[in-house]
């Protein structure tokens, strides 16, 4: 087995869909990247989604989401 790639069967789960860069760095490691089922919290409104991806909500505008974690983040990175 190649501990580089992703078995289809997984579900990958991130926050937020928005600008794509994390689906386009998973999806080529999926061994069958039409299985994957890739989930979100959000999906930016007006971008294009990928067939795999399952989201919770659509974002209504283009303004940013700060995620809790977002912020504990940023104060440890600050100290």
């Amino acid at each position: 087995m190649d501990k580089k790639k992703i078995s289809s069967d997984s579900l990958f789960v991130d926050d937020i869909f928005d600008t794509g860069d994390t689906f386009n760095e998973v999806i080529p490691k999926v061994d069958d990247p039409s299985k994957l089922v890739f989930a979100t919290l959000f999906a930016r409104r007006g971008k294009k989604y990928p067939k795999q991806i399952v989201y919770a909500k659509k974002t209504n505008n283009n303004a940013y989401v700060i995620f809790p974690w977002d912020k504990l983040e940023f104060h440890r990175i600050q100290k």
